[in-house]
């Protein structure tokens, strides 16, 4: 039988399939939000998975045994939801957690009652969530180093303070309202034969003015908002055209 304190690097297994799935997760959005957003999903995981560690360590009383059924059930409780919406179109999805609880399930009383040789499962699981952890972590290292924009570009124009003491007994009434994506009354009319005529009367009604005649200053939610708030074209940023960083623009919309 192979001494206990082998087993010791195993038990980060679970937590790098864990975080594996955070950081795949801010890798398909890495160029909308930084790489502070990481810090509290990460923690959380961290949490989570040395409870569950704790909790199997308590049922199996082995090492081995509890690196081996926390690293599936951590790998099988972060995948879940994507499964489901992979299978959610299909016949019988309903049936997708039954089945992932019988093999849950399956798994601890194989594992509970088993007296074989485990290393090569073991051998298994740690490279598995080592490869898993990897692949992710060199994408958003690699982003980051090419990608990223360490320097932010700040608008030449100066916007003046304001002092918001004075503005305490003031209530505010002004309200800047961007339906994002939603087309003009003309557009929508020509192009999907949708008539909001009502709509805008009832808004004008309301005492709201319409810019009827409107259009984006950018393709993209995020350039015009930057645009807008600063009052200014965001040409200087065109250095960047080629990047895909988006939170190049995001201060100048905090």
């Amino acid at each position: 039988m192979v001494k206990e304190k082998r087993f010791l690097f195993g038990f980060f297994s679970p937590l790098l399939l864990g975080w594996s799935f955070a950081l795949t997760l801010y890798q398909h959005n890495i160029a909308e939000i930084s790489l502070k957003h990481l810090i509290y999903p990460l923690a959380a995981i961290l949490l989570l998975v040395s409870a569950f560690l704790l909790f199997f360590r308590f049922l199996f009383r082995e090492n081995l045994k509890t690196i081996l059924f926390a690293s599936v059930f951590t790998l099988m409780f972060f995948s879940y939801g994507s499964v489901a919406i992979l299978l959610g179109y299909l016949p019988y999805s309903f049936l997708l957690f039954p089945l992932w609880m019988l093999i849950v399930f399956w798994l601890f009383f194989f594992l509970k009652k088993t007296n074989k040789n485990l290393g090569g499962f073991y051998n298994f699981i740690v490279i598995t969530s080592i490869i898993s952890f990897i692949l992710p972590a060199g994408k958003i290292t690699n982003y980051e180093i090419n990608e990223r924009i360490r320097t932010p570009i700040k608008s030449e124009i100066t916007i003046p303070g304001i002092d918001k003491s004075s503005l305490k007994n003031i209530p505010l009434d002004i309200y800047y309202i961007i339906t994002d994506s939603y087309s003009a009354p003309s557009v929508s009319e020509k192009l999907f034969h949708f008539d909001d005529s009502a709509f805008v009367a009832f808004l004008e009604n309301k005492g709201f003015y319409i810019a009827n005649q409107a259009t984006s200053n950018y393709p993209k939610t995020f350039l015009s908002l930057g645009s807008s708030f600063n009052m200014e074209y965001l040409n200087y940023l065109s250095i960047y055209k080629n990047s895909s960083d988006q939170t190049i623009v995001t201060h100048f919309i905090q």
